[in-house]
């Protein structure tokens, strides 16, 4: 856009990402927050990627229930995120993350044990309405994590930020998956295995208390 040969182009936006990351390195809340953000990322994300073959094999659905559960899954966090958005601009987007992950582990224990304290078919409803519940919250933490990295970040450089923000939101999406298919092969059992989701929000709830609610640098 700037009218540079490519070499030169390709120099100086390196040179642009490397100074942008030794900055981030030196602001050790912003280091925390992409770092908690990273965490509670994978739990999500491992939701919505192994819950498809959690609903096929421990309730039995078919692909067009997974299906329509799938659409249901998007509709709420899509819902989630509409209404969260004016609760950000009320209380924060610190809050809204935090209160997100509460409410995400809350949900996540009971919707993941409904085998173990309803009949089967019961179970799978109940599974659906958890899942649905779930997905209220799902959105808003998404959203209130761009939401906050725009506050942290220095208004001139926000494109840059936002691009370690995407890296932190996918360096690790496969630690989820390996987590819930480890901890499935070692237990025997798929509820068991899911729990490690429930870990990942744990602990992005318990870095999340300790990031300051701070606005950007000048």
């Amino acid at each position: 856009g700037k009218g540079l040969p490519m070499g030169q182009a390709v120099s100086q936006g390196l040179s642009s990402v490397v100074a942008t990351g030794r900055k981030i390195i030196r602001q050790p809340n912003l280091r925390l927050f992409l770092f908690a953000r990273m965490i509670f990322t994978d739990g999500a994300i491992t939701l919505f990627s192994m819950g498809a073959t959690y609903a096929a094999i421990r309730h039995g659905m078919g692909l067009e229930q997974i299906i329509l559960f799938g659409i249901l899954l998007n509709v709420t966090a899509g819902a989630g995120s509409m209404l969260f958005g004016f609760v950000d601009d009320r209380i924060g987007a610190k809050r809204v993350i935090i209160i997100s992950l509460v409410c995400l582990i809350v949900l996540g224990i009971p919707g993941l044990t409904t085998p173990y304290w309803l009949p089967d078919a019961t179970a799978t409803w109940a599974f659906i309405g958890f899942g649905a519940a779930l997905g209220i919250f799902v959105g808003p933490l998404q959203s209130a994590g761009r939401s906050f990295m725009a506050r942290l970040a220095p208004a001139d450089q926000r494109t840059e930020y936002f691009g370690f923000l995407a890296l932190t939101g996918k360096a690790t999406t496969f630690l989820g998956p390996f987590a819930v298919a480890t901890v499935t092969i070692m237990t025997g059992n798929m509820d068991i295995g899911m729990m490690p989701i429930l870990v990942f929000w744990a602990v992005g709830l318990f870095l999340m208390l300790r990031v300051k609610d701070e606005t950007a640098p000048e």
